[in-house]
């Protein structure tokens, strides 16, 4: 996981997971769909996906753990 900022609202930070291209593509596509659907409080929003040769990215909420 990285942090990174959006670049349109600076003050707002976002999580940003890396999943290598390697990894089962049932399991890429089924986490990014399960994330899509979510719509809930306690569960991390999915903002955009995009991807380079090696690896995808996840850019979700980002959460401060108390």
């Amino acid at each position: 996981m990285f942090i990174g900022r959006d670049k349109s609202k600076p003050k707002i930070l976002r999580a940003i997971k890396k999943i290598p291209k390697s990894y089962k593509a049932s399991f890429i596509h089924s986490e990014i769909n399960l994330l899509k659907q979510l719509d809930h409080p306690n569960v991390m929003r999915l903002y955009d996906i995009f991807h380079e040769k090696m690896n995808i990215y996840l850019v979700t909420e980002y959460l401060i753990c108390k």
